[in-house]
């Protein structure tokens, strides 16, 4: 015979089946809003103030407390197995789509690369677009799987910002408009991912 939950009705050492209204009564002890309370309890039941002694009896006697705390965490193990099920099911539903829309974007940029007919802006701006909805895909991959979308490094932060300084008696303007800086960048680009 199998052992009964802590929060099920129970049988004692010498195998006395807790009173139905012992059970009756932790089973309400078991909904009430924490911390619980046989004051509360009693008032739940409409008893008067002097039953708080016999709810304390049953309370000791059939270990309430430990039983009610028992139950407490196998709700919420419940609560987080049912929640990394569900984890579970968006991560095996969603990232092969995932993977489709990054598919779908590094197909975008290669068809834009080899793009002879369009102005150099418009490409850039093209490229500019799938690139970030490239990046925002990957970073919800990675998410989704557990790993992180940022890689931060102190030394390298300092160094970048040595160099970002600016020296504004030697400063030169640039139109990011216009379809020479547009095809340097692309050029850029092209080479970044030729080397990738």
């Amino acid at each position: 015979m199998a052992m009964p939950e802590p929060w099920e009705r129970q049988r004692d050492e010498n195998g006395k089946l807790e009173p139905i209204k012992a059970f009756e009564y932790f089973t309400e002890y078991l909904t009430m809003d924490k911390p619980r309370s046989m004051r509360v309890l009693c008032e739940r039941l409409g008893k008067k103030d002097g039953y708080i002694r016999q709810l304390h009896a049953y309370s000791s006697t059939w270990n309430w407390v430990e039983r009610a705390e028992a139950y407490d965490e196998h709700i919420i193990l419940k609560k987080r197995l049912r929640k990394e099920k569900f984890y579970d099911e968006l991560v095996e539903s969603e990232l092969p789509n995932l993977r489709k829309r990054l598919e779908y974007y590094n197909k975008n940029m290669n068809d834009i690369e080899t793009d002879m007919t369009t102005k150099p802006t418009s490409k850039a701006h093209a490229y500019d677009k799938n690139s970030k909805a490239h990046s925002t895909t990957l970073n919800e991959i990675l998410l989704m799987i557990g790993k992180p979308t940022e890689i931060k490094e102190t030394s390298l932060e300092a160094d970048i910002e040595s160099d970002n300084k600016i020296d504004l008696e030697n400063r030169v303007e640039v139109d990011i408009t216009s379809d020479e800086f547009m095809e340097s960048e692309l050029e850029y680009m092209r080479k970044m991912i030729e080397e990738k």
